[in-house]
């Protein structure tokens, strides 16, 4: 009975893995996209109406606030990405002990590339040393563009401040947002490195 019931819960550790997953990519393409749509409103390749219409009201937006909302966005997007992956991580060791304690064991549940039960991550996948038997080449295209995806929120963020402060100067609003986004996206990135078992 005591089997019965730790497998019932690791059917429902594995779910919620499974969904979490999910999840961290489906963060990882909306930090991605709303990165490049800061890059490009920064350099004014993107454009947006200063008027937006709510129930008939005629409202005026300046689009440093546009600017400050989406980089906030993905200040947001990436702290909670690295929150979910340290849920997976978590939850990946919880069902291994759990396994263990049943005396179960394999060695695919510890392969930190192609585990069998997580949901396929899309850095993981970047980063694989399967992709050696690609050419070395491969390999090193692959982590190039899993350090850019994880980079990418970081050059938006601080390359769209730049972009204000020259507009605006050092304004209290952006020296306080400069200082609320780059240190909530320092310390996650940080806690997130310390808490990796590396």
């Amino acid at each position: 009975m005591d089997k019965d019931i730790t497998l019932n819960y690791i059917d429902k550790l594995h779910n919620s893995l499974l969904e979490s997953g999910k999840a961290v990519n489906r963060n990882l393409i909306v930090s991605i996209i709303a990165s490049l749509v800061l890059f490009g409103l920064s350099k004014g390749i993107v454009t947006v109406e200063d008027k937006i219409s709510i129930l008939g009201a005629n409202l005026k937006i300046q689009s440093w606030i546009i600017t400050l909302i989406i980089t906030w966005l993905i200040a947001i997007v990436f702290i909670r990405i690295l929150g979910m992956a340290r849920h997976e991580s978590r939850i990946m060791d919880t069902i291994i002990r759990l396994y263990e304690e049943i005396s179960f064991s394999d060695e695919s549940m510890k392969d930190e590339e192609a585990n069998p039960l997580e949901y396929p991550s899309i850095l993981t996948t970047l980063t694989s040393s399967k992709n050696l038997k690609l050419g070395k080449a491969w390999l090193l295209v692959s982590i190039v563009a899993a350090f850019m995806i994880m980079l990418l929120p970081f050059l938006a963020v601080g390359y769209a401040h730049f972009i204000l402060f020259s507009l605006h100067g050092p304004k209290w609003w952006l020296i306080a947002s400069v200082i609320a986004v780059a240190g909530l996206m320092i310390i996650y990135t940080v806690s997130f490195v310390r808490s990796l078992d590396l």
